[in-house]
């Protein structure tokens, strides 16, 4: 997981500005109409929320990708840190933790209870910005796509489409989260003992078996003389696929990572080469 600052001077006033684009398309001159986040157009507010995060997923640092190609699905999902629907006393029960974020401050967020604003005629020029439309309040996230024991597409299996509204505690907003938070040989997540809930089952599930196991992958290609590069080619290259297979991964006499010949398992495989530097560091 990575640190994502929401205070670098050029990325904020594109955010920002963005937000005003979207405020000002929705306003008749006395209120706002059709303001709600399922209505208006997004599009450039996640192309530069991916943009921003470097193209990785805030949570298990998947690719994420925009539009749909010959070996990737569009994947994009934004995640509000304060849920987009959040009921009013959710939001007064965990307000304390959420304020406690200078992003999240109410210099920065309106909190709009069930994502309604409560007074269409007062005009955002500056923030704060309602939070469900706030730069300050979204990141990008995968959409939690993943793969079951039989190599079988699983969606909503983690990350934003897993969390719900439940209250997670947003620690890409650690500077210190690349130390908090670390991968170990097996691919098993380290963490203190109070972030289990947020990255469990209960929470993003980002500590599960199938993420487990693509830690696992990209620390033996690390370990390899095979590249991240190569990796991608693989992709579109069966006999490539083949000898990665073959020269890795096939030590393994209980024939677990044989599914890996299928493209489309290898495809979403590759999307988390972000784990190839990883181990690389450590």
């Amino acid at each position: 997981m990575r640190f994502i600052d929401k205070t670098r001077a050029q990325n904020r006033v594109t955010g920002l500005t963005i937000n005003r684009r979207i405020l000002n398309s929705c306003w008749n001159g006395i209120c706002y109409v059709n303001l709600r986040y399922d209505t208006v157009d997004k599009t450039e507010l996640i192309h530069h929320l991916v943009k921003e995060q470097d193209g990785y997923c805030c949570y298990c640092m998947r690719r994420l990708h925009l539009q749909n190609g010959e070996n990737h699905r569009k994947n994009v999902t934004l995640e509000h840190v304060i849920p987009h629907k959040i009921e009013l006393t959710d939001w007064e029960s965990d307000r304390v933790k959420y304020r406690k974020y200078p992003s999240l401050n109410d210099r920065n967020v309106t909190v709009c209870p069930k994502g309604e604003l409560t007074d269409p005629t007062f005009k955002f020029g500056m923030p704060p910005f309602p939070h469900f439309l706030s730069y300050d309040n979204l990141v990008a996230s995968c959409d939690g796509k993943t793969l079951n024991e039989e190599a079988q597409e699983v969606p909503h299996h983690c990350c934003n489409n897993k969390r719900g509204n439940n209250y997670v505690e947003p620690l890409y907003f650690h500077e210190n989260v690349s130390s908090e938070i670390s991968y170990d040989a097996r691919g098993h997540i380290q963490c203190p003992e109070e972030y289990e809930p947020y990255l469990g089952e209960k929470g993003i599930n980002i500590m599960c078996r199938f993420l487990n196991d693509v830690r696992l992958f990209w620390r033996q290609i690390a370990y390899s003389e095979y590249t991240a590069e190569q990796v991608g080619e693989a992709e579109s290259n069966e006999d490539l696929r083949t000898d990665i297979i073959d020269d890795v991964f096939t030590n393994d006499p209980t024939g677990h990572w044989l599914f890996l010949n299928e493209k489309n398992a290898w495809c979403i495989f590759s999307d988390y080469s972000w784990f190839y530097e990883y181990y690389h560091r450590t």
